[in-house]
Parts: structure tokens; C-alpha cells; sequence
């Protein structure tokens, strides 16, 4: 064994590991000593000396990332894995030093291999995460009440439309809001969410008759105990009558969004997430992309984070009472983000790559992540192309506002007639034209191409523009008996649309390309019903906007590029 004293290693901590924290328990023949080897876990990181060799051992609660990370980063030959506690979380240097100058000599190597992807994992590891988890789950956290949470103070009533909330659930899950975590060494401090997961904690003992952790905490307020208990009567005379059988079912259908915050300053945790505290109501793909970007900015920058943040925040709520009616869920397309980012750039971005409009799960957060990267070449440039590679973090919200902006441009495109009046622009004759239920599927599509226009091109004959589009999309209206949006999608990809322009160095070349398409348009005769309407509604905006047309070839057009569409009665 190494012959050493504890001022020996106490001097060589602090000439080679200034500020990091060490234990001592070496008596010079049996034992083991370490010093701390990074912040992310503490001291359960740590390099040591034990049983005649130097090892990095990773303890704790939270050591399944980091262990995951060494073993898909280290690569020195001169140190192995092995079990420790965990399999994985051992990891030794080959050398067996037989004197202190070479077990400080092992210190130093576990150091030149593992510091710089300590650091790599620490940087890669946000300050914020975001995950959504089952109640289950959250029970084996390792949860603590900080001292500077409120006591617990929930009445019967709250007590009562809890558990009347979980009897009556009807779905396969339920989501009962969002709960903040701040990371404290090992333990996870409920910053928000306390009174609910407590709550639910006392039921889970009730029904499953096995320790919950989160009870055992220490609850130093009486108040606080006393309220744990009259609660805990009340929820014994619920469960006396009513169906336990169900309620052990629901309480297995429960989830909460999970934000967890390493961060020293508790602030940052409600800039990343407002909670409402919603009960039932999952979190939308919006709340998502804004913890998502703003973990790509660094928590240096935390003045930065809070503007984004609000600026983020006054997006969604000046349209919260079109996104989020129940009772009008149709409204919900009107809403300005959603129409920029689902109608508009979602699709043109899938088109532009010919890729389907699928709308899966998370499909609009999938969209909008961060997109992968290599990582020792940096993303730069800031063109705000709608089809380019989403960069995490300030660009994304730059994204976003630029293309509100531009949108804010098109939808208000001001005309005046000769005297001054102003006069319909093109979105005015699309929205009080198109607007039957599934009518707006085919304005949607026709906007989103005429927005694609106006984003390359401005105003410049974009009434033109707006009369090819709208006749070439309209086309698989003719073409179908009943209409199916993702048919009209899929359609609207196939035609080329967002490419020709794209490509196209002059409005000329796009209108003389889509024109030459619809000449080739197959004839439709004996239209009746709604597609017979419909075919009166393209007249009604071909009137409208070819008298906004500068190229006379585009004067009489309904005449002359519907020509080979015919109705039964003739409208």
C-alpha cells in the first residue's frame, strides 16, 4: 500500500485541484481518498485512490448520462470501465502506483483524459431540459422541499376536484400541468409544484400502501403537518365512497411536463416556462419550441433569454383567444403564428423538398428543433430563407419574427384606387371568397404559394402571380368528387410550385413556366354542386384580380384559362 498522510494529500488537492472538494479515509495501508472531478454531479464525481489503483467513479442519483457519454467518447487506451455499483461506472487506470509520486502521477492522467470531456459533457448539458413524465416516475425522484417553498396548505375543496379530476378520466392519459425543478446537488427541490404532487403522493400511499418518497421529506412547519394529515382523512373519506378500482387505474393515466433547472438563479426557470397549472391540457408543440431555442443561448446571456422569452410570450397570447377556444376549434387556424408556421412555412418548407406534409405527432416541433449539426463547424449566416436548417437558439426566434413580420406585410398590402380609396388586396378577395369549410383547405394552400411569391419577389405582378396559383391549384378541385385536405396538400407538392419559384430570377420566368403548366390542365365538363360553386367563386376572384393586373395578358382571365372547365348549369 501507498505510505502518505492526509496533509500530504491535502496539499497536493490544492496545488492540482484548487477548489475542488476531497475526502479522506486512509489510514496508509486500507482505504481510499478522492477529489471532486467536475461540477455536474459534485462529489459523486470523482477521481480515487482505492484498493492500489486510481479510479473515476460516478455515484449518485444522475449518473446514467455521463456514464452513457464516457463510454462513447473515451477512447485512451491507458484506462478501462468496470462495475461500480453500476456496470459502467468504474473507470480505471492500468497502472498500479506503488509509491505517492506515482499515484499524484495517476491523479494527473485521469485528469488529462477526463477534464476536457467533463467540460465537453458540462457545456452539452443545458441548464434547462424539459421532458415529459409519467407520476410514476416522478415519484422515484429523488425530490426535496427547500426551505424557501411555501408550506403546504391545500383545503379539502382543492383536495376533492383533484381526485374528482382523476375519477372521471376517460382517456388513455392525463396531463395535470407543469412542475419546476431546481438541481441541488443530489436532490431535485420542487421549485412549483408542490401542493399538487404532495397531494397526489398522500394518495398514491393510500392506494398502494408503499413508502413515497416525497412523504419522507422533512416537513418543518407544523401547519404544514397538520395539513398532511387533515388531508390525508379527507382523501380516506373519499376513497370510502368512491371506486378505488378507478382511481388506482387513473392515477397510473397521469403526466406532468418536467422542467429541471441547474442554474443558480431560480428566476430563469419561469422565464423558460410560464406554468398555468392547467389541469388536463397537454402541452402544445409552441411551449415546447421556446424552453427548446432558449437553452441554446448561454445563461450568461439571461437579460437576452427574458426577452426572447417575451417576445415569444406576446406572440401566442395576442392570438390565445383563437388558439385556444374549445368551443371553436376551427378558429385556431386564424390565429397569426399558427397560420405563419403551420399553413405557410411548414408546408413550403416540405414542399421545397419534396417532402409530405405529414402531421404526426409533434410534427410542427420536430420542424422547428434545432437542426443536427457538425460540431466543429459553427452554423453561421442569418439569410432567413423559409426553407433553411432551424439554428438553435436567437436565431430561431429571429426566424420566427421575421417571417411574422413579412406576413404582417403581406396580409396588409395597402392599395389605393386613383383617388386615393383603398381597394381589396389580394388576401381580402381570398379570405371573403374562400371562406366555406373546406374551401379555406384550398385558400390555405393558394396563400402559402402566393406568401412563397411575395417572399421572393414582393409585389411585383403579384396579382398575376396570385391568378396562376389559384387557377392551378383550384384544378384538383374540378378534378374531385370530395375533398380531402391532405389530397390538396399532397397536390399543391406535387406541382413544383415552391421550386419554379424559387429558381426563378424574374417574375417573368415563373408566370411564363406555371402558365405553360395550366394550358396543359385536362378539361372538365358538367360541373355541378359544390364544385359547380366553387367554379363561381374562381370567377368572382379572377374579376376581382385581374383588374389589378399591369401585364394585359392576364386582363381577361377567368375567360381564357377556364375555359376548358364547364358546369352543368352554366353559373
Amino acid at each position: 500500500m501507498v505510505d502518505l498522510t492526509k496533509e500530504d494529500f491535502e496539499a497536493f488537492v490544492k496545488k492540482e485541484f484548487p477548489g475542488q472538494k476531497y475526502k479522506w479515509e486512509y489510514d496508509g495501508q486500507t482505504g481510499y481518498f478522492y477529489v471532486q472531478a467536475g461540477t455536474c454531479l459534485g462529489e459523486n464525481l470523482h477521481y480515487e485512490f482505492y484498493e492500489g489503483k486510481v479510479h473515476l467513479h460516478i455515484e449518485g442519483s444522475n449518473w446514467r448520462r455521463i456514464r452513457d457519454y464516457f463510454w462513447n467518447h473515451v477512447t485512451d487506451g491507458r484506462v478501462s470501465h468496470r462495475h461500480w455499483r453500476r456496470y459502467g461506472c468504474d473507470w480505471v487506470l492500468d497502472t498500479e502506483p506503488k509509491t505517492w509520486e506515482e499515484v499524484k502521477e495517476g491523479f494527473c492522467i485521469m485528469r488529462s483524459v477526463f477534464k476536457p470531456l467533463i467540460l465537453d459533457f458540462e457545456h452539452r448539458e443545458s441548464k434547462v431540459t424539459f421532458e415529459t413524465k409519467s407520476f410514476n416516475e416522478i415519484l422515484h425522484l429523488d425530490l426535496n422541499i427547500p426551505e424557501y417553498q411555501r408550506i403546504y396548505c391545500w383545503d379539502e375543496e382543492q383536495v376533492i376536484t383533484l381526485l374528482d379530476d382523476i375519477l372521471n378520466i376517460k382517456t388513455s392519459s392525463y396531463y395535470l400541468g407543469n412542475i419546476i425543478l431546481h438541481t441541488n446537488n443530489d436532490k431535485l427541490d420542487i421549485v412549483d409544484g408542490q401542493q399538487r404532487l404532495v397531494t397526489l403522493g398522500i394518495l398514491a400511499y393510500k392506494l398502494k400502501h408503499e413508502e413515497i418518497g416525497l412523504l419522507e421529506c422533512k416537513y418543518e412547519s407544523t401547519e404544514a403537518q397538520i395539513n398532511i394529515f387533515r388531508n390525508a382523512r379527507v382523501i380516506d373519506n373519499y376513497l370510502e365512497f368512491h371506486d378505488t378500482k378507478a382511481l388506482a387505474a387513473n392515477i397510473e393515466k397521469l403526466s406532468f411536463g418536467v422542467l429541471t433547472i441547474d442554474s443558480q438563479h431560480l428566476d430563469l426557470a419561469f422565464t423558460f416556462f410560464n406554468n398555468t397549472n392547467s389541469r388536463g391540457k397537454p402541452l402544445t408543440d409552441y411551449d415546447l419550441l421556446k424552453p427548446h431555442h432558449l437553452r441554446y443561448i448561454p445563461s450568461d446571456y439571461e437579460l437576452q433569454q427574458e426577452l426572447l422569452a417575451k417576445q415569444w410570450d406576446g406572440m401566442i397570447n395576442r392570438s390565445k383567444s383563437l388558439a385556444d377556444n374549445p368551443e371553436k376549434p376551427e378558429l385556431r387556424r386564424d390565429a397569426d403564428y399558427i397560420h405563419v408556421l403551420e399553413l405557410y412555412l411548414y408546408r413550403l418548407r416540405k414542399w421545397s423538398r419534396h417532402y409530405n406534409c405529414d402531421e404526426f405527432d409533434r410534427y410542427i416541433y420536430s420542424e422547428y428543433k434545432s437542426a443536427p449539426i457538425i460540431e466543429e463547424i459553427p452554423p453561421f449566416g442569418e439569410q432567413f430563407n423559409f426553407y433553411e436548417p432551424i439554428q438553435g437558439g436567437q436565431h430561431f426566434f429571429e426566424y420566427v419574427e421575421h417571417f411574422m413580420q413579412k406576413y404582417r406585410e403581406f396580409a396588409m398590402m395597402h392599395e389605393v384606387d386613383k383617388d386615393g380609396n383603398r381597394i381589396d388586396n389580394v388576401m381580402d378577395i381570398l379570405c371573403s371568397t374562400f371562406s366555406g369549410y373546406s374551401d379555406k383547405w384550398y385558400r390555405y394552400i393558394i396563400e402559402a404559394l402566393i406568401f412563397c411569391y411575395f417572399l421572393k419577389f414582393g409585389t411585383q405582378y403579384i396579382s398575376e402571380a396570385s391568378l396562376s396559383i389559384t387557377r392551378y391549384i383550384s384544378q384538383i378541385r374540378f378534378e374531385k368528387g370530395r375533398a380531402y385536405e391532405p389530397t390538396i396538400v399532397n397536390y399543391a407538392k406535387e406541382s413544383g410550385i415552391t421550386l419554379m419559384i424559387h429558381q426563378a430570377t424574374s417574375p417573368t420566368f415563373f408566370l411564363a413556366e406555371i402558365e405553360n403548366k395550366i394550358k396543359n390542365l385536362d378539361s372538365i365538363s358538367d360541373l355541378s354542386g359544390i364544385r359547380e360553386i366553387y367554379l363561381s367563386k374562381c370567377r368572382k376572384v379572377s374579376e376581382s384580380l385581374q383588374e389589378k393586373c399591369i401585364s394585359n395578358s392576364f386582363k381577361d382571365y377567368f375567360a381564357t384559362r377556364y375555359e376548358r372547365i364547364t358546369s352543368k348549369y352554366h353559373l
